[in-house]
């Protein structure tokens, strides 16, 4: 909880904490608001994105990190696509829109 205030004034958080118990909300809240704010994605500015990267250490955190953020990220009309090792490319390029 102490977390997002600070996410959200756009400043560096480094935080330790048991399973369970909010890192991800911690970082994908903050992180989902700043994106709210930004124009939505078109085909003019496709280009320009993604607007945001989470990038972790292994397949099993990323797909626990994508769960976990599409569940507020769906409310906002936000799409969240991981992209792993040892799936197929053209799939994961179809997920995200990649023409």
């Amino acid at each position: 909880m102490a977390a997002i205030p600070l996410g959200l004034q756009q400043r560096d958080v480094i935080g330790i904490a048991e399973t369970g118990l909010g890192k991800t909300a911690a970082f994908a809240l903050p992180m989902l608001t700043y994106i709210s704010r930004l124009p939505p994605m078109s085909e003019e500015n496709e280009a320009e994105g993604p607007y945001a990267v989470v990038m972790a250490p292994t397949r099993e955190l990323a797909q626990q990190i994508e769960d976990e953020t599409v569940k507020f990220a769906h409310y906002l009309g936000i799409k969240v696509v991981s992209v792993v090792g040892g799936q197929s490319i053209k799939e994961q390029g179809f997920k995200i829109g990649v023409k």
